[in-house]
């Protein structure tokens, strides 16, 4: 939306389209000052709203972009009362506790039940690579709310899918399932026990991988080699609590070499 006129015009155009559909529009406000000033993106939302099923959109931009006012939980039903098409709204809480470790959970809001979801903060999170978090946390929503139709559920996944991506170098999270899942279980267990788990994949040896396994994603991707989850095989997992809050990419991987 925020790349050009033109964008923005196709952007609103195939949403329309989509809705017309039948499909469910999910939305992100992912407001970038430095992209477009904010009264084009204000008015450029605003006119894609009446078409949204769950939005994303984090306490700053309620205050700051659309000037409510009031709790959270305030502003969420507002925007309910503005937009009756709108189901959902989820919006992430994070805490810095210093640059390298973060406190996560977040809200979201049902309209039909008028019920807010939300959990304890999965804490101190060792924070190795923030990019692609809050892409993390929507798809982790999602998943909840179209594999299970329980926002309770969305907020669960969104939370978790969050945290752990904020512990993986790269903008595309390993994780699956079951390993989410198995994250959850342990944040919701009475007794204190570490959540953050890191996982160490790597191409195997010999055949199509041969003279390829070490080289750099960026090297690759200029050679024109194509790599997804199924090529790797996973090697070594270990605990972030083990590094006391100052895990980095290349302790991580010294670690691993001195125990692998």
């Amino acid at each position: 939306l925020a790349l050009s006129e033109n964008t923005r015009t196709l952007a609103v155009e195939m949403i329309k389209k989509f809705k017309a559909a039948g499909a469910q529009i999910a939305f992100d406000v992912n407001y970038r000052a430095n992209l477009w000033d904010e009264d084009t993106a204000r008015n450029t939302i605003k006119s894609i709203l009446p078409f949204v099923d769950i939005l994303f959109i984090s306490e700053e931009s309620c205050r700051r972009m659309f000037q409510k006012t009031g709790s959270l939980q305030d502003m969420h039903r507002e925007f309910c009362l503005d937009f009756p098409n709108i189901s959902y709204i989820a919006s992430s809480m994070r805490e810095v506790v210093s640059p390298k470790v973060h406190s996560f959970t977040s809200l979201v809001y049902s309209k039909k039940e008028d019920k807010f979801y939300t959990e304890d903060q999965y804490k101190n999170i060792d924070v190795v690579d923030r990019i692609g978090r809050g892409d993390a946390y929507c798809a982790g929503v999602l998943f909840g709310l179209l594999q299970y139709n329980d926002p309770q559920k969305a907020m669960e996944f969104g939370n978790a899918t969050c945290a752990t991506k904020n512990t993986i170098f790269g903008d595309l999270p390993l994780s699956d399932f079951n390993e989410i899942s198995a994250i959850i279980e342990s944040h919701k267990a009475t007794e204190k026990q570490s959540e953050m788990k890191y996982q160490i994949y790597q191409l195997p040896m010999g055949g199509k991988y041969h003279g390829i396994r070490f080289e750099s994603m960026d090297t690759l991707k200029k050679s024109g080699i194509r790599l997804n989850h199924a090529d790797y095989e996973f090697v070594y997992e270990g605990m972030l609590d083990e590094f006391n809050g100052t895990a980095t990419l290349e302790s991580i991987f010294t670690k691993f070499n001195t125990d692998h």
